[in-house]
């Protein structure tokens, strides 16, 4: 009777590891096909797109991005510009006003 459960015993730590080998088998299978199939991925990924690569930044682009102000208007002004347009005005308005107190008169 020892004999029979010893025997019974001895089975069924064989088949269990049997069972065990069995899974251990079927991982590694797995993992290597899981294994390939991303490798071939990949593979497929870099044939298809080309890296893009960044182009370096200009110095005018770095120190726009470094800037905090939303917005800068410069204005410059001529005066001499300025004084010659307002100089043709006055001269013209008095060249008008006198032209109309001549006609009126």
């Amino acid at each position: 009777m020892k004999e029979k459960k010893a025997a019974e015993a001895k089975k069924a730590a064989e088949a269990k590891k049997a069972a065990e080998a069995k899974k251990a088998a079927e991982a590694k299978k797995a993992a290597e096909a899981k294994k390939a199939s991303s490798a071939s991925r990949a593979k497929k990924l870099s044939t298809t797109k080309p890296p893009i690569k960044k182009q370096e930044k200009t110095v005018s682009e770095q120190k726009r991005e470094k800037r905090n102000e939303l917005l800068t208007i410069s204005v410059y002004i001529n005066s001499a510009k300025i004084a010659g347009i307002v100089a043709v005005g006055i001269f013209a308005s008095a060249v008008l006003v006198a032209a109309i107190t001549f006609i009126a008169m």
